[in-house]
């Protein structure tokens, strides 16, 4: 056929430089391609073939899956001209995928071939590189790809269009050359694809592209941990995790320095530009917003441009870049192109097609006895889960990026010496223990992690700890609690400040430092869901528990402040967990953790921490295997030990005046009747379970019944949840003063109660289906499932990932403490206008008041002397060039947002002027 005679071309050739007509090629390879198909239908027999061949082979179906999405999402284009013209690109990309795996699917020596004709090519664009290098620093010229900033280390691209598209191309090959040094036999060769590594690495380094070199770290550590596995276990793991952190402690300690040679030197090589990254964040929260607008197929491919332009944050970014105007601007990460561009159908089936490939060579590289293939498939899956990493950042939808791919991707399918079905990469991983673990680990970490530290605190409960714990840090007591100066404060024990103290020590007095150990225990808790779900049911309720769990609405949001609730419903759970564990195996250290974790709740939040001893109590009421007097005595020793020293202390400092509170008011008073505001009606907790759950909330109504009827056939799996479940629900009900809050420690159980009640209806739909194809489908299943919780938060995200409250008063505090010497001096106070206390107490360290200001009116003027400066931190609607007692209009020193810091000067100099 034609593209039998341009297949070497369009493989080893086409590539080299970007000035070659390369889309001309990549058109004639779609136009034979297309002849080649449609000869065939025109036979029964071959289109019989043609059917056999491709409707079995999942990455065709993939590829073919997300380029009918791409198609359908032009409607939504704003720009259908530029959406087209890049479909038309992905289609001849989709003939071309399918031509290398028609022609390389089985033949693992001829696709290694062509992969070491690739790393040739790349040697010789480093050689050009070098070439440009030396006439640039020569004679000033520039031919091909070459940036020259000035004052900094110019960037070498050779023959690309694009230098960090360069920088990828070269990255990608950067470990296969270096793999093919250990796996070559001949001494020659081990020497040429040394010397190639070298000069790939060098070409690299002119490049200046932090993308490659987030491409390169990540390809480097996925390698390694690859090794150390595979020849220490966990242990591998575990050592690599510590290098790694003595590694960037070393380069962080160095970074610091902001007049050491080390931040200089990376500063000039990078060309570092805060805004840079900014504009990244910018670009990528743009994505989001475009997604939440058209969550299902998209923008349009290739319309990201005009759909940004009309975003929040697109006069920000076009603020702070104004060339864009003139350019189409394009998304700039991979993720975020696909997200915005095809929507979560789109994000689905690319999804799919990537992990299908990285599975592949994961599932070649660990079935094999090979060394040379373990180590062939393992530089290359580490190289595509690099790029996918730096694709966050960078969007590399170009020709080598695609034929990379599918490189890499035939060698994997030929050393496994897999079928078109793929089905034994599929059930690798789905039977796999650490794979839904690692899954929930990336999603739990992307969820938590992203922009914890951004907003600053809120009033009250969160800002009041805070400053509890920089208390502790600042005067070293750590028994006594205050927040406002020399008044002891009662209302909960100190473990969460405690380790909030710890983390400001190591972080600063930062939102990040306050919010870290709620994120920590949100994270430990679903790792005990999941272990509890396995180990009372299956990995597949596990999966799905945990699932629900982290996009309940609540659960996340209190994950991400720094309260006590996700805290002490981690030990709440963990002491359920042990329970369990110590009812199979019956160890003394099992019963003394389950004291232990309920002491540990208690020094978080009190009373509510005791929580495990009812239901502990009513598990074994319905338990036909109890506990022995003993076992008890365990629990209440090690209870005891840690729960009541802190009390006994604090009892002995202030006595009946600390109960009185502690106690009295916040546990008594508030069960009792609707202090501060708080009463609600005793279903009110129903109304914010629909408003927590959301989805999850349709599906709990159905798995409450669900296990009621499996507790009449015996099975009493589901009935330790129930009583967890309810018993919480009704107690705070019951109480009189509700806040949302309370009732986080009844999620996971509902969560479990979910992940039970789905697994019965996912298998109870495949029992319809053929059992050869149920593992697939049940992988489906949940991979739909993923998908559509993640995209219900996403459009949601603003129930959880909120906008920066406080933020304009924070940080107009924080620069009035940097500015006080240019005002009146480091003891200057300022005056807010209805600022929350702790928010004051928290940001400033110098004198403040809080104030009902009113330009107008002399009695809500501050009085100062007339020989002080009033400093005054207001709403923008409260400023006045005019105030009551003053002659001459105040000075701004800053605005932000709806707030602005201003002062007048002394009256006495006013008078003499």
């Amino acid at each position: 056929m034609i593209y039998n005679l341009l297949e070497p071309i369009s493989i080893t050739a086409i590539f080299i430089i970007s000035f070659l007509p390369v889309r001309i090629f990549m058109f004639a390879l779609l136009c034979s391609f297309a002849v080649d198909i449609a000869l065939k239908l025109v036979s029964k027999r071959d289109r019989e073939k043609l059917f056999n061949k491709y409707s079995k082979n999942i990455p065709v179906i993939l590829l073919f899956g997300l380029w009918i999405v791409n198609g359908l999402s032009l409607y939504f284009s704003l720009n259908l001209k530029a959406s087209a013209l890049l479909f038309g690109f992905f289609t001849c990309v989709v003939a071309l995928f399918i031509l290398v795996l028609d022609r390389l699917h089985n033949d693992e020596s001829a696709t290694l071939k062509y992969i070491k004709a690739y790393t040739f090519i790349a040697f010789a664009l480093t050689l050009f590189g070098y070439f440009q290098a030396y006439l640039y620093g020569t004679s000033g010229k520039i031919i091909g790809a070459l940036w020259n900033v000035p004052n900094n280390i110019p960037r070498i691209g050779a023959l690309f269009w694009d230098i960090n598209h360069y920088g990828a191309f070269l990255a990608a090959l950067l470990p296969i050359s270096s793999v093919l040094v250990l796996t070559e036999r001949k001494r020659s060769s081990k020497i040429t694809y040394f010397l190639i590594s070298l000069s790939l690495l060098a070409g690299v380094l002119l490049t200046n592209s932090r993308s490659a070199w987030i491409m390169l770290f990540v390809s480097f550590v996925i390698f390694m941990l690859a090794l150390l596995y595979r020849k220490f276990g966990k242990k591998g793991i575990l050592l690599l995790f510590i290098l790694l952190a003595v590694l960037s402690a070393t380069v962080a300690i160095a970074y610091s320095q902001k007049n050491g040679s080390f931040r200089f030197y990376v500063k000039q090589y990078f060309h570092y530009r805060v805004d840079s990254f900014d504009s990244h964040v910018l670009l990528l929260r743009g994505t989001f917003e475009i997604f939440q607008k058209h969550p299902i197929l998209g923008g349009g491919y290739g319309g990201f441009f005009e759909h940004f332009s009309k975003t929040e944050v697109g006069p920000e970014f076009f603020g702070r870049d104004p060339a864009a105007f003139t350019t189409r601007v394009p998304a700039h990460t991979i993720w975020g192109e696909v997200l915005s561009g095809s929507g979560i159908f789109g994000t689905g089936f690319f999804i799919l097609f990537v992990g299908l490939i990285i599975g592949t060579l994961i599932y070649a590289a660990n079935t094999s006895k090979d060394k040379n293939t373990f180590l062939m498939s393992s530089a290359m899956y580490s190289v595509l889960i690099g790029w996918l990493v730096a694709g966050i950042f960078y969007s590399y939808n170009s020709e080598f990026f695609w034929l990379v791919w599918a490189l890499f991707f035939c060698y994997g399918t030929a050393s496994a010496k897999l079928d078109q079905t793929y089905n034994e990469v599929i059930k690798y991983f789905f039977y796999s223990k650490s794979f839904s673990k690692i899954i929930i680990l990336a999603i739990g970490a992307m969820l938590i992690f992203w922009s914890l530290g951004a907003n600053h605190l809120i009033p009250w409960d969160e800002a009041i700890y805070a400053e509890i714990a920089k208390n502790m840090v600042t005067s070293g007591e750590y028994i006594s609690q205050f927040w406002v100066k020399n008044v002891s404060w009662y209302e909960k024990p100190p473990l969460y400040m405690w380790i909030e103290a710890f983390f400001m020590t190591v972080f600063g007095f930062t939102s990040f430092a306050v919010r870290m150990p709620s994120a920590i225990f949100w994270f430990l808790t679903l790792l005990i869901v999941y272990k509890l779900s396995v180990k009372l049911f299956n990995r597949t309720v596990a999966f799905i528990s945990v699932l629900s769990l982290m996009t309940t609405i609540h659960f996340l949001y209190y994950s991400r402040i720094g309260m006590l609730d996700v805290t002490a419903t981690f030990f709440v759970t963990l002491a359920v967990y042990l329970y369990h564990l110590a009812k199979d195996r019956g160890k003394v250290l099992y019963f003394l953790g389950i004291g232990a974790a309920i002491g540990l709740a208690v020094m978080t939040k009190g009373v509510v921490g005791l929580l495990p001893f009812p239901l502990i109590f009513m598990f074994e009421v319905f338990s036909k295997k109890r506990f022995k007097m003993s076992n008890y005595f365990l629990i209440l020793v090690s209870f005891a030990m840690v729960a009541l020293p802190w009390h006994i202390e604090m009892y002995r400092r202030f006595g009946p005046q600390f109960l009185n509170n502690y106690i009295g008011y916040h546990v008594v008073d508030r069960a009792t009747s609707a202090i501060e505001d708080k009463g609600n009606p005793v279903w009110w907790y129903l109304i914010v379970m629909k408003v927590s759950l959301r989805i999850w909330f349709i599906t709990l109504l159905g798995a409450i019944p669900f296990a009621i009827i499996q507790l009449k056939k015996k099975d009493i799996r589901a009935l330790p949840f129930l009583i967890w479940f309810i018993f919480v629900l009704g107690l705070f009900s019951l109480a009189k003063s509700k806040l949302v809050w309370y009732i986080i420690p009844l999620y996971p159980a509902a969560a479990i109660l979910n992940g039970y009640f789905l697994d019965w209806v996912i298998n109870k739909v495949l029992g319809y289906f053929p059992e050869s194809s149920r593992t697939v489908l049940k992988f489906l299943s949940l991979y739909v499932l993923v998908l559509f919780s993640l995209t219900y938060l996403i459009i949601n995200k603003d129930l959880v990932y909120t906008s920066d409250l406080t933020g304009s008063q924070a940080r107009l505090m924080q620069m009035k403490e940097a500015m006080n010497h240019k005002i009146t001096g480091p003891d200057s106070k300022v005056y807010l206008d209805r600022v929350e206390l702790p928010l004051a107490l928290f940001y400033l360290n110098s004198p403040f008041g809080i104030v009902d200001f009113s330009p107008k009116r002399a009695d809500r003027v501050p009085h100062v002397s007339k020989d002080q400066t009033l400093v005054l931190l207001t709403k923008k609607g409260r400023y006045s060039n005019q105030v009551a007692g003053y002659l001459y209009p105040p000075t701004v020193v800053a605005e932000d947002g709806d707030w602005i810091l201003w002062y007048l000067p002394p009256r006495n100099s006013m008078k003499s002027l």
